[in-house]
């Protein structure tokens, strides 16, 4: 058995806690929403993280550690444009 961590997850074996509450709610509701079987979207989602390779995604988490809220406004205004003025009226969606 998996040990129980906050998260739902325990990085030392790449497998979803069965005990955790949140990670079972979010899978319960996926498989209503999406129309799966019962235990497909744990499946799926063991397999991935079985897939995952540890050391990348602990460089790109240290990438990202590095990024400072000057450079995230910056790549959020290129990437959604200009914030509007204050008082202004954001209408999304249209």
């Amino acid at each position: 058995m998996i040990a129980a961590t906050e998260s739902g997850f325990n990085a030392s074996s790449p497998e979803i806690d069965s005990e955790s509450v949140d990670i079972d709610t979010a899978l319960t509701w996926l498989e209503r929403n999406a129309g799966y079987a019962p235990e497909t979207s744990r499946r799926k989602l063991n397999s991935q993280l079985r897939a995952l390779d540890r050391l990348a995604l602990q460089d790109r988490n240290a990438r990202r550690a590095k990024v400072g809220r000057r450079e995230l406004v910056s790549a959020l205004t290129e990437y959604y444009g200009e914030i509007p003025s204050e008082g202004a009226t954001l209408i999304v969606g249209g």
